[in-house]
């Protein structure tokens, strides 16, 4: 061939036609290119050494990318293609080199392209594979081990979407209503769009294409919501998607079924996308979207047995959760109707505990940072603190419940014997009026002496019965009338107050004595005991210690075991600062009133300084003001703790 003839060489090998579909089109000056799909074939020509190196250079991006491969026109007779060819040179064509061998040379080149392409695509689809199989691994080890559901369900739409590229998903779970079943929305995500959405609930069959695809337990794949055929039993609403801002196009559905062949969930993956990179928006989703192939129908078939399976023993485990659950409101409000003035303490105390934990667990510097309380600790903080007067059961309810100094009964014998007093004093002055009738007229004004000294000293007792500071004059008034005898109707002198109602007047402050203050610390004791006794599983075998510690001081002047500092659990003196808060805020009782949030917060402070409660937490509790929790509404008993309903 000639310059002249390289001129047309494109135009010539046009027209003899190459093998398969070729596109051919002037590349450089110096240069011809073929064209195949995505493929090219570069004919340079090498005549001018230095311009050939050149274009190569310019070249090897796509020789890199295994699209290109070169072939040199008219290098010289004394050139090799070997050295060359990790520059993409897989031909060499004589400057006399006829159409026929130009023809063949390119065709070779494209075949050359063309096996190279298709080992790597085979390296690919090799690497795809590992990856897909390790990641079923993965995803089968980590599902199978989890049994707390929000995790699982969480794991298993992550690890499906991941599987097949899908944009979204939602997984729901199956639930019974009567004779009747539903799909219970647990959890959305979405890596285009951000919003939330609470649960709700859809029945089986009746046209949704997730309780169809319950319904008749088989999964569902449709390329095209917007195409779905009239037969198909099935129809999608778009009126979500629009209120989001978002639009499906692409949709796979699979029901998770247990090992009894019952439908327990359903995993719906939306969008399958060319690249999970890629965040989908309006302008891009039409051609960005692609539908679910049978390699994505393979997977997830795969992951979706193993996920029944375990999503099968996470509900039991919820179920049985929820059980255990249910036993403990019934003790706690067992327990709280022995004492109806404290009824919702615990509940409160639960309360608080939880969101003083979460908000230490927040705090990333500071003198809790590190500290973490994960979901499970968070639920076996919850079970002490909802339990942590669970042995006041084996404290007399009269004991829980005494308003004031002396029982009813007590108080009534009282005036009882005052009432005797007074009317043995008469018959004592009628007798001896009878013995010495000049005694008669001085009867009414002893009567009333001794009837004015009476009454004062029950006003004394019925003062000091009541649950505030002794007076110091009361006292005194208390040690005379003790020491007051009279004599009953069989001449036996008795005494207007016992040593036990005594002792219990002359508390300085509240109305219980020494022992009864015993009596109600040993609760705690109790407590510990009891809570012993449950077999509590590993996720919550520290209950009994945290319920125990929690009338620990910090300074040692605690119970039971006089703890001090950080030798008390921090949980318990987390709970510490709820129960003496709520103790301080709740509803009037008997023998106190109930405490504005400001007076409260006040004594809380105090109490920090005087080295009972720890004075960072109490900093913490006012600081996240957690005394704002909501109480009705704070889902305790909850496996749900600090999980968003939409995965994000």
């Amino acid at each position: 061939m000639s310059v002249d003839l390289f001129a047309v060489l494109g135009e010539a090998l046009s027209n003899r036609g190459l093998e398969g579909s070729v596109t051919v089109a002037r590349a450089h000056d110096h240069a011809i290119g073929f064209y195949r799909s995505s493929l090219a074939v570069f004919v340079i020509d090498a005549r001018n050494e230095a311009l050939a190196h050149d274009l190569l250079d310019r070249m090897r991006e796509r020789v890199d990318d295994d699209t290109a491969r070169i072939v040199l026109f008219g290098a010289p007779a004394h050139t090799s293609p070997l050295p060359l060819r990790d520059r993409g040179v897989v031909g060499l064509l004589r400057a006399d080199a006829s159409i026929e061998e130009a023809q063949l040379t390119v065709d070779a080149a494209f075949e050359v392209l063309r096996a190279h392409h298709h080992a790597d695509l085979a390296h690919d689809r090799a690497d795809r594979a590992v990856h897909e199989r390790d990641s079923l691994l993965a995803t089968s080890w980590a599902i199978s081990r989890e049994h707390d559901l929000a995790t699982l369900l969480t794991l298993i739409l992550t690890n499906a979407r991941h599987l097949t590229g899908a944009d979204a998903g939602s997984i729901y779970v199956t639930e019974t209503q009567g004779h009747e079943h539903f799909l219970r929305f647990k959890l959305t995500q979405n890596d285009s769009v951000r919003f939330q959405a609470g649960e709700f609930l859809i029945p089986f069959g009746r046209g949704s294409i997730s309780g169809t695809a319950a319904a008749e337990k088989r999964m569902i794949i449709v390329d095209d919501v917007r195409n779905i055929p009239a037969g198909a039993g099935y129809h999608y609403d778009s009126s979500f998607d629009e209120r989001i801002g978002y639009r499906t196009i692409s949709m796979l559905v699979v029901p998770l079924i247990s090992r009894r062949n019952e439908v327990i969930g359903v995993v719906q993956l939306i969008n399958r996308k060319r690249s999970e990179s890629l965040r989908l928006t309006p302008e891009n989703v039409q051609s960005a979207v692609l539908p679910f192939g049978a390699r994505s129908e393979e997977l997830v078939q795969m992951l979706a047995q193993q996920a029944g399976f375990t999503l099968e023993n996470a509900l039991l485990y919820e179920e049985i959760h929820q059980l255990f659950a249910g036993f403990v409101r019934a003790s706690v409000e067992a327990i709280e109707s022995r004492d109806p003035t404290t009824s919702g303490h615990s509940l409160r105390v639960a309360r608080y505990t939880i969101g003083l934990a979460q908000a230490v667990d927040r705090q990333g510097v500071g003198p809790f940072a590190g500290i973490h309380f994960d979901r499970r600790a968070l639920r076996e903080l919850e079970y002490a603190s909802l339990m942590h007067d669970f042995g006041k059961i084996g404290v007399r309810e009269k004991v829980l419940v005494k308003a004031k100094k002396l029982y009813d009964e007590q108080l009534a014998l009282v005036r009882l014997r005052f009432e005797n007093a007074k009317l043995q004093s008469r018959v004592a002055a009628f007798e001896e009026a009878l013995r010495d009738p000049s005694l008669t007229h001085g009867l009414s004004g002893r009567f009333q002496t001794t009837d004015e000294r009476l009454d004062h000293w029950l006003n004394v007792v019925l003062r000091a019965n009541e649950p505030t500071v002794l007076a110091a004059s009361a006292a005194d008034d208390l040690g005379s009338i003790a020491a007051y005898r009279w004599l009953d109707d069989r001449g036996d002198a008795r005494s207007l107050l016992t040593q036990e109602e005594l002792l219990a007047l002359e508390v300085p402050r509240g109305s219980l004595t020494t022992a009864e203050v015993d009596e109600i610390r040993s609760h705690v004791t109790h407590s510990i005991r009891f809570l012993s006794r449950i077999p509590w599983s590993r996720d919550l075998e520290g209950v009994p210690t945290l319920a125990g510690a929690h009338p620990e001081r910090m300074d040692g002047s605690g119970y039971p075991y006089g703890l001090a500092g950080e030798a008390i659990p921090l949980p318990s003196r987390i709970m510490a600062v709820a129960d003496v808060y709520d103790a301080l805020t709740a509803a009037d009782r008997p023998y106190k009133r109930a405490l504005g949030r400001d007076e409260a917060i006040a004594i809380l402070d105090r109490n920090a300084r005087d080295g009972h409660l720890d004075p960072r937490l109490v900093q913490r509790f006012v600081d996240d003001r957690c005394f704002e929790l909501d109480i009705e509404g704070s889902g305790l008993l909850s496996s749900t703790y600090g999980v968003s309903s939409t995965g994000l």
